[in-house]
């Protein structure tokens, strides 16, 4: 099938676009590589004087620049082309395979009516509904999968509706198909993959005419010819028109030559299908002909002797079937279901070729075989007080992960076998793993909304809070060269000050000194930031440490649940009080509820450490408060400045006006920046919380169906479980039958064998007597 949105290509493009714009950042970065690694040099100004503390204001000044160009610009087109950014975010998700963020990203844009004019909205319809449906999520990638077709002709409308019958097949759900059908038989073309999959769905239908009819369209297609060809024959077979089935095999079986392993397979399939076809019309020998063209590596090479086997009795040829039931016999891993079949035919062709002690000997083998499976059985389902109960505990714990309850290990191996019950495990496990996703999006979702819930929303968006980080430092270094500028004009001006003005003076250094400690505690650079984060993180480690002593905690419960359930197990079938009977249920209950509250403990305190490892960063309170701190220890310095000024000294030199104007100008500018970036988060986290709503909106609703079919599903797989188990102990019982009804049969034919035996010497000598007699008359 074509790529209608070229997936490699695109993302082939988007390396090439970030590997450019990472040569443009290696040049835009310098001043910041400067902004991260150095810090202000005040003992060289104070010996270089006024011209070291201009140069470093204009360093300052053109790192502020610096700051604007990485991080504002980029900031100012992402809210210009918000909705081109967030679709090309969405699609480099979908691209990486996060297909969560992805339906995310897209949904928000999707339902945004202004989105829906746009030229890439049936693009954005198809990546959501395929990111749902690689999901699983079928009933939400199904209702978009629909509006995409809705939509009609486009690039992706071909490829929705195969995806829409794929569905359709997968959950049996065929609604709006038929209408589908009248669209697209109105279509001049359409893609052969269409036609495939749209004829699979109508023969899953019984609309076998149709589906040969578009099975036939898309054997144009090469990549599609074989498998199409081969389910056009079988939907012949399944129609009855046998003989136009064989044709169709029989023109795979001389027109293609099979080049990968699935293509050999479906030629062994179209050989099988001969086969059948030519044992139902009684054409013995071109079936025996068709079977032997599969080879011992086949897969279906156990199917076809059993079938083989068959096509000779059918001929009389007993000694040849009972030579290839011996075959089979010798099969490292033949199919299970095929086995006992095998064995008690190859007991009945040695009765028929008058092998009796075989036939006795293969017969008592069957019985020896399956007679403990068959006591084991039973012993459990009679030791069992309710069974419809013990089902429903049964998948309700499968349905919640946990290990199902004991069952009979060579019981609980022919159940498995079954194909009802294989689909009914799927379901509750699909349905389990619905639930968790549901509970992780959830959980991710809490983690989001405490984020943009607190003061460190900005932390949601790293490359924002990286550039207000860069902010915070330059503008440490901007106060910091200010109280070097004040401290070099105070010595100048210290002379010249009146007792009044020194004593205001030192009124605000006793100001200063108060806030200088809290400001030279915050952390100054970005490796300072981090570090302290990284403190924080270790007054996790005791909420970790707990989580672990609740995992093992866990762990044990699981452990000692486990032993009663073995314990139960070795005793299966032998007597017990009733009084021990109702402890160890007691004990079972106990442990169940104990499990079920560690759980709820360990979720509850996982919860907790990702929420508040969320409420830490930039904008936390604690950084907002040193922010304060250092704005009102700013606010100190310039009131100090105005005092030297006021008292007519200070250095007035043309360098200390520049260096002034340049700390000025980057404040400015710096205030600016910030406010921007502060705006940018607020709208972009307006924009995350508009997303967490409708997908807290889907996720209500995908819960609530999900509960609705976990309950539904439940009764429904212990029901089918309950009929399957006791199938398989009407198999048994069947099994252990026919290897005693072979057993009788051995004894009867050896009884009728002696029977004619007798009577024909009986007339074997009623005859030699009667001879004698007429020989006597004559003589007399």
């Amino acid at each position: 099938m074509k790529d209608p949105i070229k997936l490699k290509s695109v993302y082939q493009r988007l390396l090439s676009q970030r590997a450019s714009a990472g040569v443009r950042a290696q040049f835009a970065g310098v001043g910041m590589a400067l902004l991260l690694t150095t810090t202000v040099g005040m003992g060289v100004a104070n010996a270089q004087g006024s011209r070291a503390f201009t140069s470093e204001s204009t360093v300052l000044q053109e790192q502020v620049v610096d700051l604007e160009r990485k991080y504002l610009k980029p900031a100012i087109l992402r809210s210009r082309y918000k909705v081109e950014t967030r679709f090309n975010d969405a699609k480099v998700a979908y691209l990486l395979e996060d297909y969560s963020r992805s339906s995310l990203l897209f949904v928000g844009l999707v339902e945004d009516p202004k989105f829906q004019t746009e030229n890439t909205y049936p693009e954005a319809l198809y990546l959501l509904a395929d990111s749902l449906y690689l999901q699983r999520n079928l009933v939400a990638a199904r209702n978009y999968f629909e509006q995409l077709i809705n939509l009609g002709d486009g690039p992706y409308y071909q490829v929705a509706v195969v995806k829409l019958l794929e569905l359709s097949a997968r959950t049996g759900n065929y609604e709006g198909v038929d209408e589908l059908y009248a669209t697209l038989d109105a279509k001049a073309k359409l893609n052969p993959a269409v036609n495939y999959v749209r004829a699979k769905v109508l023969y899953r239908q019984g609309r076998f005419a149709d589906a040969r009819r578009l099975f036939q369209k898309a054997e144009e297609d090469p990549d599609l010819s074989m498998r199409a060809a081969y389910y056009r024959g079988v939907a012949f077979v399944a129609d009855e028109q046998l003989e136009n089935g064989r044709q169709v095999f029989e023109e795979i079986i001389a027109n293609y030559k099979p080049e990968t392993p699935a293509q050999k397979r479906i030629l062994d399939l179209a050989y099988l299908g001969a086969g059948r076809v030519a044992y139902e019309t009684k054409d013995y020998p071109s079936a025996i002909d068709f079977y032997q063209h599969l080879d011992r590596n086949s897969p279906y090479f156990d199917q076809m002797l059993y079938e083989l086997t068959w096509t000779l009795v059918a001929q009389e040829k007993y000694e040849a079937a009972s030579r290839v039931t011996d075959i089979f016999m010798f099969l490292s891993n033949p199919d299970p279901a095929f086995v006992p079949k095998v064995r008690l035919l190859r007991a009945d062709l040695q009765l028929r070729l008058g092998n009796y002690d075989a036939a006795a000997q293969s017969y008592n083998d069957v019985v020896e075989t399956f007679m403990p499976l068959k006591r084991e059985l039973d012993e459990f389902v009679d030791g069992s007080r309710d069974l419809e109960v013990f089902f429903s505990d049964l998948v309700e714990s499968q349905m919640r992960g946990e290990e199902s309850e004991y069952m009979p290990t060579l019981v609980a191996e022919w159940v498995q076998g079954s194909p009802v019950l294989s689909k009914a495990k799927r379901t509750g496990a699909d349905l389990g793993e619905i639930r968790e996703q549901i509970a992780e999006a959830e959980h991710a979702l809490d983690e989001m909304d405490a984020r943009l819930a607190s003061g460190a929303r900005i932390q949601s968006f790293p490359q924002l809070a990286e550039g207000m980080v860069l902010a915070a430092t330059l503008e440490t270094r901007i106060v910091n060269l200010r109280q070097e500028m004040v401290k070099a004009e105070y010595k100048q001006a210290v002379s010249k000050m009146s007792p009044a003005q020194k004593a205001e003076w030192q009124e605000l250094e006793r100001e200063a000194e108060l806030l200088r400690a809290q400001y030279k505690a915050a952390p100054s650079t970005k490796s300072e930031v981090e570090a302290r984060i990284a403190r924080i993180d270790s007054r996790f480690a005791s909420m970790r440490r707990e989580l672990d002593t609740i995992t093992f905690e866990l762990d044990s419960q699981k452990e000692q649940l486990q032993a009663i359930e073995t314990y139960l197990a070795q005793n299966a079938g032998q007597p017990m009080s009733e009084d021990r009977a109702q402890k160890i249920a007691e004990l079972q209950t106990a442990a169940r509820a104990d499990i079920q509250n560690l759980r709820d403990l360990q979720a509850a305190l996982r919860s907790r450490i990702s929420v508040e490892r969320q409420r830490l960063g930039v904008g936390d309170q604690v950084t907002s408060k040193e922010s304060q701190v250092r704005a009102s220890y700013s606010d100190v310095l310039a009131r100090q400045r105005r005092l030297i000024s006021q008292a007519g000294g200070g250095a007035d030199s043309s360098d200390m006006r520049v260096a002034r104007e340049n700390l000025a100008e980057a404040e400015s500018r710096l205030a600016g920046f910030s406010a921007q970036m502060d705006r940018f988060v607020s709208e972009r986290s307006e924009e995350l919380l508009e997303d967490l709503a409708r997908e807290m909106q889907l996720l209500a609703q995908l819960d609530q169906t999900a509960q609705e079919l976990l309950t539904n599903s439940k009764d429904l797989t212990a029901n089918v479980a309950h009929h399957s188990f006791l199938a398989a102990q009407h198999d048994f019982n069947q099994i252990i039958m026919r290897g005693d009804i072979g057993l009788i049969d051995v004894a009867w034919q050896k009884k009728e064998d002696a029977t004619r035996q007798i009577n024909q010497l009986f007339e074997d000598r009623t005859a030699e007597l009667k001879t004698l007699q007429d020989a006597f008359e004559e003589v007399r």
